[in-house]
């Protein structure tokens, strides 16, 4: 829920608009409302890169799991069946 300043009466620090004029205080709360909408979707943007490079890091790490565990079932069962097959054919 975005919230967004007001002038009614009181500026952005609480001081009363008539000390700086009706204007001054419109502007001011205008000027801090674009500013802050503008950090917002430079933060938005930022976090969505780190989201996309984390997940490229993700899939990367994920892979090459993938890949360590395929070797350690591979070299298990080859292990097991030649076990099981001097087992087998010992005499």
């Amino acid at each position: 829920m975005q919230q967004q300043l007001h002038s009614q009466g009181i500026d952005s620090a609480g001081l009363p608009s008539v000390w700086f004029g009706e204007n001054v205080t419109n502007e001011l709360v205008d000027w801090f409302n674009t500013v802050d909408a503008t950090y917002k979707a430079d933060i938005k943007q930022l976090n969505e890169l780190n989201v996309q490079r984390f997940e490229a890091t993700l899939k990367q790490r994920l892979a090459e799991l993938k890949t360590d565990i395929l070797k350690w079932m591979l070299g298990f069962w080859v292990t097991t069946l030649l076990g099981l097959g001097a087992l087998f054919f010992r005499t």
